[in-house]
């Protein structure tokens, strides 16, 4: 089901990496300090995006 391996060690390795990503959190500046760049606002919702899909929170 994608959650439960055969074997004990995946299990375990699993579990480490979903608690790193739990561990993991980075914190962007307010959007809103992005306004009077040029591109500041759309890059800063793609730099989100990709944090986001990969697996880490934001602050």
């Amino acid at each position: 089901d994608g959650e439960i391996y055969e074997w004990d060690e995946l299990n375990m390795a699993f579990a480490a990496w979903k608690a790193s990503r739990e561990a993991l959190v980075i914190e962007l500046p307010p959007r809103e300090d992005m306004k009077y760049h040029i591109s500041g606002a759309p890059a800063w919702d793609k730099c989100r995006t990709a944090i986001h899909a990969a697996g880490i929170r934001i602050r």
